[in-house]
């Protein structure tokens, strides 16, 4: 949809360009300054050149381009023609000389791609081990949201017996986060 007008009925988005190399950088500035910006990332690992350590790199599915709530339309075109700012250059983008608008919706296999990478990448991803009974809650995979124990458990592999069931299942330990039986709530960055 383009033009200067849109719908109140659903939320839109603005197209916002930069460069290549900024468009994280935006996407964290815009947030920052209380911004609604996205852009579709994947995190990858690399190993560096001549030596054996991998380091895990955050980069967008699509170079260039960032998403903004187009509500704020007026706000970034001011903030896109200051000379001065603390955020990279960036333009708002047209078509035929009318802002482009993307229906919500429209941006729904963007984020099932990403999606699909953030869990590819958890799967991938070495962990700390669990202690044998502690308590975990799954986070992913066919047993999302159930309690387990711990009854080994490996950088990868985490051998759970779910609550409710006789049977232990393998589960990749960086999908599992220890739950704090006294609380009932996870502990956050405690297994992942």
């Amino acid at each position: 949809m383009t033009g200067e007008q849109m719908p109140d009925t659903e939320r839109y988005w603005c197209i916002l360009r930069t460069r290549a190399a900024n468009t994280l950088s935006l996407v964290d500035t815009l947030t920052r300054d209380g911004f609604t910006a996205w852009t579709p990332v994947e995190t990858i690992s690399r190993q560096i050149p001549r030596k054996k350590v991998r380091v895990e790199r955050r980069v967008p599915f699509v170079p260039t381009y960032v998403f903004a709530d187009a509500r704020q339309l007026s706000d970034l075109r001011l903030l896109a023609a200051l000379p001065v700012k603390d955020h990279v250059d960036f333009v708002v983008y047209r078509y035929t000389g009318k802002f482009v608008f993307i229906a919500d919706r429209q941006l729904d296999a963007l984020r099932a791609v990403e999606d699909r990478a953030t869990r590819r990448a958890m799967v991938h991803r070495k962990a700390a081990p669990i202690p044998a009974g502690a308590m975990v809650r799954a986070t992913s995979g066919i047993m999302t949201g159930l309690p387990g124990v711990v009854e080994s458990s490996g950088e990868k592999i985490t051998i759970v017996c779910f609550l409710g069931s006789n049977l232990s299942w393998e589960v990749t330990t960086s999908t599992l986060k220890i739950i704090d039986v006294k609380l009932g709530e996870a502990r956050e960055g405690a297994a992942a």
